[in-house]
């Protein structure tokens, strides 16, 4: 009461106070401290989206256009609304993407049966830049609170490439690769 009381006698002297991302509701823009947007390495992330854009469910041409030819605009541009406040998320762009195995084909298939879809979406770029910049900041966050043993659908990227998810095939072998170097729990109890 008494700093609406202040507002109301005094506006000059009302203060707004401090939000924290729980007070934020959805759609309401928000920002990121500039430390933490100096700490973020953005064309690693840059680097990490166009790696990725080879399996997106869309194929948009001119979304790589802009990666390749204006992402250095992009981070600029994505830096000073977050700076500033006023960063708001855009709505994806979703499609139905059919599952191949199940569309009917003209050569004779086994296999025919309902044409199944589900909904395919990829993030404007902004977006894109945003949340790929937040997952390789809570990456190594995440690795060191996981328990690796026995876990063999783990491939954590390397901390400076580009590649962020690898192929099931490249994750299988590597795991394997692992699993022949390490000691297993039995061996470590016997020894």
């Amino acid at each position: 009461m008494g700093d609406l009381y202040c507002h109301l006698t005094d506006p000059m002297s009302y203060t707004e106070p401090e939000r924290t991302m729980g007070d934020i509701k959805t759609g309401e823009p928000f920002g990121l401290d500039p430390a933490l947007i100096k700490k973020i390495d953005w064309s690693l992330a840059l680097k990490r989206i166009r790696q990725d854009l080879r399996s997106d469910f869309i194929y948009a041409p001119h979304l790589s256009f802009l990666y390749q030819k204006a992402g250095d605009e992009l981070i600029a541009n994505l830096k000073s609304e977050l700076s500033s406040g006023t960063f708001s998320p855009g709505i994806p762009i979703t499609i139905e993407v059919p599952k191949p195995f199940r569309i009917r084909v003209a050569v004779p298939s086994k296999r025919l049966g309902p044409n199944y879809t589900r909904p395919g979406s990829i993030l404007l770029p902004r977006d894109r830049l945003f949340y790929q910049a937040l997952a390789d900041q809570a990456a190594p966050i995440i690795q060191a609170k996981t328990d690796l043993i026995g876990r063999s659908a783990i491939c954590w990227p390397h901390p400076i490439a580009p590649v962020c998810f690898f192929p099931p095939v490249h994750a299988g072998t590597s795991f394997r690769k692992r699993s022949l170097n390490t000691p297993s729990r039995s061996q470590c109890a016997t020894s």
